[in-house]
């Protein structure tokens, strides 16, 4: 449970007479990418309105709304947003609903764009107005301002304008088109539910409403889901397997972001994260009494640990769940009190205990020494512990608070002064090598550790922003 934060979720449906409310469930199963604020935008062939608010799904929704908000509504977009570009207030709450003489559309992103500031002041001296401050909102501005009238030859020539990471959701009165950057950044999956068609960014969002799994959306690829058929448009090339540089599908997604009950970029969530314990076993052993997972980021490569060095695993921590994830709070001060409201150790399982504590990341590290403190209190006799990722020592640009390089404690510190700073007995993290490994594949954006960011988006990223 490292002090990150992400995105958004999203979902779509339709052709369902309750496309509301399976959204709303949908939404539910995506609470984990974004606890900020929640909307949906709901068609009836006719007129798109949209319901948003801040909070989480349950504060936005209830079960008396249907009824009476949502009427012969048969298609719909949610999403779930965590704020990364853009203050949470109500103006930045997605689905945005536009008005305009090519039609109401509304929109919802997950992602973030690194050419933001450029095509905003570009559109501001073409006379475009601002209602946000979310990078989001060039999209609809762009989509606009397009002088094509076919509605899907202005959404494509909006997305050829943008550089950076986008999951997108775009719905007109009766077709919702689903669109991912061309390196695929963030996850994008749809399925089948009965004659109806769903989109979202996770497989646990179609799990909950029974729809079918039927693949991924392919990086620079636009889906058009209009009654019960699907139609693919490839927008961008395919990238080729294999080519370096050529994706960039974001390696957190994997370690921390998804569910472990997710198909992800076509992968289980839950066996790559166990198969990182494993490989982490191998590559750093120790010889302890336990092994004892952070909950919940921590649990699934604990497990691998665990039955690679045959070492008993115990949950010698528990989480208190009605709090929400600690990147969720903006301010350190409320991070560090939600260490104290979130986590207990479990006093027998750890008192005299060599223990090994796995847990995915690392970041600025200051929560981390919190947590292990804890742990010291209750009479660990030997904390060693274990990293499911390598260490992250370069900025994001593309949709997660990984902060300013002097915040982030392995680009300033070396193993030995980490270890020392968060009172460890001793420290291990996966190796790049090993985390791939564990993918199965390459074709991962790794730039926050390696500093080696996907070909494309690297031409499109200014020095000034690099050196930012």
């Amino acid at each position: 449970m490292a002090e990150k934060k992400e995105a958004c979720g999203l979902i779509g449906i339709t052709n369902h007479r309750e496309a509301v409310y399976l959204t709303t469930l949908g939404l539910f199963s995506l609470q984990h990418r974004g606890e900020e604020a929640a909307g949906i935008a709901y068609s009836n062939g006719e007129r798109i309105n949209v319901k948003s608010g801040l909070g989480k799904v349950h504060d936005v929704f209830s079960n008396n709304d249907y009824d009476k908000d949502f009427p012969n509504s048969f298609q719909a977009i949610g999403h779930t947003r965590y704020s990364t570009t853009g203050k949470n207030n109500a103006k930045n709450i997605q689905p945005t609903l536009v008005d305009h003489l090519k039609g109401q559309f509304a929109l919802a992103h997950n992602g973030n764009l690194i050419n933001a500031k450029e095509l905003k002041m570009e559109l501001e001296k073409m006379g475009s107005v601002f209602q946000t401050s979310m990078d989001s909102e060039i999209f609809v501005h762009l989509i606009a301002k397009s002088k094509h009238l076919d509605f899907e030859e202005a959404i494509i020539e909006a997305v050829k304008r943008v550089r950076g990471s986008y999951s997108l959701l775009i719905m007109t009165k009766d077709t919702i088109y689903g669109i991912r950057d061309p390196q695929g950044f963030r996850p994008l999956c749809v399925g089948k539910f009965g004659d109806s068609l769903v989109v979202a960014s996770e497989s646990c969002a179609l799990d909950l409403i029974e729809a079918k799994y039927m693949g991924q959306v392919h990086a620079g690829e636009m889906v058009i889901l209009k009654n019960n058929v699907m139609e693919k448009r490839k927008i961008f090339p395919h990238p080729k397997p294999g080519q370096p540089g050529r994706l960039g599908r974001c390696i957190f997604e994997m370690i921390y972001f998804s569910r472990p009950d997710s198909l992800v970029f076509g992968k289980s969530i839950y066996s790559f994260r166990k198969a990182t314990g494993r490989i982490l076993a191998e590559e750093s052993p120790v010889d302890a009494d336990v092994v004892i997972p952070i909950p919940d980021s921590g649990n699934c490569a604990a497990l691998g640990y665990s039955e690679k060095l045959k070492i008993p695993l115990e949950l010698g921590i528990t989480k208190n769940h009605y709090f929400g994830r600690s990147f969720i709070q903006p301010e350190q001060s409320e991070r560090d009190f939600l260490v104290k409201l979130k986590l207990n150790p479990i006093k027998n399982l750890i008192l005299r205990k060599k223990i090994v504590l796995i847990d995915d990341s690392i970041v600025r590290g200051t929560t981390t020494k919190k947590k292990i403190k804890i742990l010291r209190s209750v009479g660990a006799k030997e904390i060693h512990l274990r990293i499911a990722s390598p260490p992250i020592k370069h900025p994001c640009y593309f949709g997660i608070d990984f902060p300013n390089p002097k915040e982030l404690i392995a680009n300033n510190k070396t193993l030995a002064e980490i270890k020392k700073f968060l009172g460890l007995d001793s420290l291990a993290y996966i190796s790049l090598a090993g985390l791939l490994k564990s993918a199965e594949e390459n074709n991962f954006c790794v730039g926050c550790f390696s500093g080696d960011y996907p070909l494309q988006v690297k031409e499109a990223v200014t020095k000034e922003v690099l050196q930012a």
